[in-house]
């Protein structure tokens, strides 16, 4: 199943272009890696704050001194729910992040706004039953009885909660 929403979820990240999905494999991060993340707005925000912290032990240990309860998840190219994994983190630490973010002059760019906050809220929310029909049906060999109902449920909460959920 995980391989059937890979893709849909991908372009739920990074639009219909697909182009920003090379971004995934970006090893070296750079002044314009972190410009082309920014621009895929909250999640790339979210994305540029999660790597930006994680590569240095010394800013790990000060998110946590903030008050950060977890660790921050990283996303990776091969599993869709890591970017959800990522945001989920983030949330959990919602107050510490924002502080770190707004003393740390290098993701000056990288702050998120009340809206982007809820942009993730609502990002998780509308992503949340792709990750639990993806865990319904991982731990066994699917039956095509099985899938299809999970794909037409799937297809309706992204068709009829996707703009109620993004709506103002």
């Amino acid at each position: 199943m995980g391989h059937v929403l890979n893709p849909s979820i991908r372009t739920f990240w990074f639009g219909d272009s697909g182009g920003s999905q090379d971004l995934l494999d970006v090893v070296v991060v750079t002044d314009e890696t972190m410009e082309l993340w920014r621009k895929l707005g909250p999640w790339g925000k979210a994305h540029n704050i999660t790597v930006y912290i994680r590569s240095s032990v010394q800013r790990k240990q000060q998110l946590k001194r903030l008050g950060a309860e977890t660790l921050l998840h990283a996303g990776n190219a091969t599993r869709w729910n890591s970017g959800l994994s990522m945001i989920q983190s983030l949330l959990r630490n919602k107050e510490a992040v924002s502080f770190f973010c707004l003393n740390n002059p290098d993701l000056a760019h990288d702050v998120l706004s009340d809206d982007d906050w809820k942009q993730l809220e609502s990002a998780v929310r509308l992503l949340q039953p792709f990750l639990q029909s993806t865990l319904r049906l991982e731990s066994k060999t699917p039956n095509l009885w099985e899938v299809i109902p999970e794909i037409d449920y799937l297809s309706g909460i992204y068709r009829y909660v996707y703009p109620l959920i993004l709506a103002p």
